[in-house]
């Protein structure tokens, strides 16, 4: 018998459409700041601001560690021969800017999109990065200034894109799809971040316009095809969408008993959210999310120029490694929790402990080898620990970014403001890390800054394994919802 509802992977499913529309934007989103790490080797000049870890011996260059690049093969490279040149603390301060601006409107955008409806925001926030984003190379020709303040325009509007997309995330997906769903739109920023290194690092050796300019063009193409898909399939509310079926429909309504035609949440508890602990362990964690993928976007590439002489093409490719294991990783992990819930093998809140236990411990682990493992004769080191790194990391989205959106689905815009308030400050503090210990000149730089992710990590598992939860909070279930638990727990009592 078939049944009422289409399946999530079915043609007619259009909640899936959604998520793969919201997939697009997430792409787009991390596209626009990851795209900066590739694109600035081959923006400035290398010649320009030696460093010393530079040291040339027999015509040629020895990384930290002893690995020889030649000096009239790097010299001669067209990838590093633009005119543009910016100190490298300059360089560290344009990974910031973005995340500057995050910050000033992270927290008040959950607020908007939970009150207003997200889908009017996201569409003034990314015709606003496209131009932007087309504009960067002129910036970026003109003057240093006007490209950070671009890129501080930016992270303006990156601040509202997490919040909005969860927001439209805690109608559209019922909460025995959660995971599958968050890992299906997640997925954009593992294939912005292997196709943004992979890709730039092929575009910057083309001669046509200059061969970098050409990464924001693309970019900004996309973004206006983005935004015609975007206007077409996506609501605020499946209520209002025009392109489903009422078997769906009804599936959608009956999964949230809160909701109704209404689409303002009336009153946001804003004591109840701050003092949740679940709330702050969903904090904690994606604090330390964010630090780790900025070390991955917009490092990893200098990382390995650095300390292994990698030449460009070779760059992307070990860069584009972990990306590419947490996109197929996190869509086969993330039906197996929800499997697990369903069935009742393991509660939600098992479900998302167990699993962010692993990706925070998992990865603080990988970070530590892979800061010490690798050689310039065993490279093949730095490629496990980056398919490890991508296995474990990728559990996060069963762990604390489903729980985002099930401790209060309601205000789940609100809840990922907060979160994104420290996730941004670990965005930025990323590159501030990067610089001090660059600025210091203190041997084992590298080392320093993958250690410091790592310790990161493991404090967030901890944190998140005593206090973490994947069950709606008491405080944000409707009255139905309370007296039908209530039922359920006097009947589990009456059968003991």
């Amino acid at each position: 018998m078939a049944s009422a509802h289409p399946h999530l992977f079915s043609f007619r499913s259009h909640r899936l459409r959604v998520a793969l529309t919201l997939m697009f934007a997430m792409f787009l989103y991390i596209s626009n700041s990851s795209s900066l790490g590739m694109a600035i080797i081959c923006m400035v000049n290398s010649t320009s601001h030696a460093t010393k870890t530079d040291i040339s011996f027999n015509g040629t260059s020895l990384s930290s560690r002893g690995c020889a690049f030649p000096v009239e093969d790097k010299a001669n490279r067209p990838e590093y021969q633009s005119t543009i040149e910016w100190e490298p603390t300059k360089q560290s301060y344009l990974f910031s800017a973005s995340y500057y601006g995050s910050i000033i409107t992270v927290f008040g955008s959950g607020v908007l999109a939970d009150r207003f409806g997200p889908k009017k925001l996201l569409l003034v926030i990314y015709s606003i990065s496209t131009i932007v984003t087309f504009a960067a190379p002129y910036l970026a020709e003109f003057n240093y200034w006007a490209y950070y303040a671009g890129r501080f325009i930016i992270g303006m509007g990156d601040g509202f894109i997490y919040p909005c997309v969860n927001s439209l995330g805690g109608w559209w997906f019922p909460v025995t799809e959660k995971s599958t769903m968050a890992s299906i739109y997640s997925s954009g920023i593992q294939l912005a971040a292997a196709s943004s290194a992979l890709i730039g690092s092929r575009l910057c050796g083309v001669e046509f316009l200059g061969g970098w300019p050409l990464i924001f063009y693309m970019y900004g193409t996309l973004g206006i095809l983005f935004l015609i898909c975007f206007y077409f399939v996506i609501t605020d509310h499946p209520a209002d969408n025009r392109w489903m079926s009422t078997e769906e429909l009804i599936f959608l309504e009956s999964s949230h008993e809160e909701m109704t035609r209404k689409k303002k949440v009336s009153a946001i508890p804003w004591k109840s959210i701050f003092t949740s602990p679940a709330v702050w362990a969903c904090v904690v964690c994606s604090f330390t999310f964010s630090l780790t993928l900025s070390i991955n976007l917009n490092f990893l590439p200098t990382y390995f120029k650095e300390e292994f002489s990698l030449p460009l093409s070779s760059n992307g490719l070990y860069t584009m490694v972990p990306f590419i294991t947490q996109l197929i990783c996190k869509n086969i992990i993330a039906p197996l929790a929800d499997y697990l819930k369903r069935s009742g093998k393991l509660t939600p809140t098992q479900t998302a402990k167990i699993f962010q236990a692993i990706s925070s411990f998992g990865s603080a682990l990988t970070y530590v080898a892979l800061g010490f493992l690798p050689s310039c004769d065993r490279m093949w080191v730095a490629v496990v620990c980056g398919v490890i790194f991508g296995i474990t990391f990728s559990f996060s989205v069963c762990g604390f970014f489903t729980c985002m959106l099930t401790v209060a689905h309601a205000y789940a815009g609100t809840i990922t403001s907060l979160s994104m308030v420290f996730g941004q400050i670990g965005y930025a503090l990323a590159p501030n890390t990067v610089s001090f210990v660059t600025l210091m000149e203190w041997s084992y730089k590298w080392q320093i800054i993958l250690l410091f992710g790592a310790a990161f990590q493991f404090i967030s598992g901890i944190v998140f394994s005593l206090a973490g939860s994947g069950d709606t909070a008491p405080w944000a279930q409707s009255k139905l919802s309370m007296q039908k638990n209530m039922e359920l727990q006097a009947l589990k009592k009456e059968q003991r």
